[in-house]
This record gives C-alpha cells, sequence and structure tokens, in this order.
C-alpha cells in the first residue's frame, strides 16, 4: 500500500506461519507517489521476482504460490498474477479498477480462472464497487467480503480481524 509498510502485514504473515503456509511480505520501491501510471505498474515487477523468489525455494509447492495486495498492491499483486501462471491464488484488499491509471480489468481477464478473494470496507465506496465490479461474470472463482469497519487497504485488515482470519482461510483452502 503507498506510503506504507511491509510491517502492516506482520499480523497476516503471523496467522499464516501458523497455517504452515510460508509468507513473503514486500515492500514497494518508494513510500509517495513517482509519477505516472508506467512506473507504478512497472513496481509490479517487483512482485513478480517475489513470486520467483518463492518458486525457486525447495519449501515451496509449485500449487503454493498466492498473492495478497491491498490498495495499490492489490492492483500490483493482480497485474503480476496475470502474467504469472505459477500464482495460484489472489486475495485483493481495498482493490481499484483504476488506481492513479493502474488500470486491473485486463489483468483480471487475463488472470482467468485461478481462484481471487475481492475484499473492501462496505464504507470505501470505490473499493467496494471495485469488488463487485470484478465479481460480475467471472472465469472462475471470485470471493468477496464487504467488512463494516471503515477503513482501507491494510488500516482494514487491523480494524477489521476477521479479515486476516478470512485471507488466512482463503488461501489455506486454495493453495492446496
Amino acid at each position: 500500500m503507498l506510503g506504507r509498510s511491509k510491517d502492516d502485514w506482520d499480523a497476516v504473515g503471523q496467522r499464516l506461519a501458523d497455517a504452515n503456509i510460508l509468507a513473503l511480505a514486500i515492500d514497494l520501491p518508494a513510500q509517495s507517489d513517482p509519477g505516472g501510471a508506467k512506473v507504478l505498474s512497472g513496481w509490479s515487477a517487483d512482485v513478480r521476482a517475489a513470486v520467483s523468489y518463492l518458486g525457486s525455494r525447495q519449501d515451496v509447492r509449485p500449487a503454493g504460490i498466492g498473492i495478497a495486495g491491498a490498495s495499490l498492491g492489490a492492483s500490483l499483486g493482480a497485474l503480476a498474477a496475470a502474467e504469472l501462471p505459477a500464482v495460484h491464488s489472489l486475495a485483493l484488499v481495498s482493490p481499484a479498477l483504476d488506481y492513479r491509471g493502474v488500470r486491473i480489468e485486463a489483468a483480471m481477464k487475463q488472470y482467468g480462472g485461478r481462484p481471487a478473494l475481492l475484499v473492501a470496507s462496505s464504507h470505501d465506496p470505490y473499493a467496494a464497487r471495485t469488488v463487485r465490479e470484478l465479481a460480475k461474470d467471472p472465469p472462475g472463482t471470485r470471493e468477496t467480503r464487504f467488512s463494516d469497519a471503515a477503513a482501507h487497504g491494510t488500516v482494514l485488515l487491523a480494524r477489521d480481524p476477521d479479515l486476516v482470519r478470512a485471507l488466512v482461510e482463503w488461501f489455506q483452502a486454495t493453495l492446496r
């Protein structure tokens, strides 16, 4: 999430570890807006590199790679997952159809029938609308979750602990 640290994912990472799921959190290349959509979209290379690293590890099952992202991280995760068949599951928290010019509709179509969990606060109109839009007529499993906590991105995970549990259960169910 732009302006936030990977440390926001510590609770999720610990819960995934407790469920015997290896997790790797990464920081975005910058903490502030770097400019245009081309630069932001290019940051998905960092997500692809993280997936490549996990795929090279002996302790990671080939069907055991998923991506979770929040806000801009959700957009970057969707872009990376679309290009990487090694990604078997996706969880997008507070996604945006268009985040400062980074559009994800085509990426989600390319992602295809692989499962995706779509999460937003009911008090976050754009993210909630994005979740509903991405869940329409999907080529595969699209599960939606709406929280009553008034928050966005990783802050939503901190304010609604049930969502952390939902992410862990999602990856347990979809990364076999």
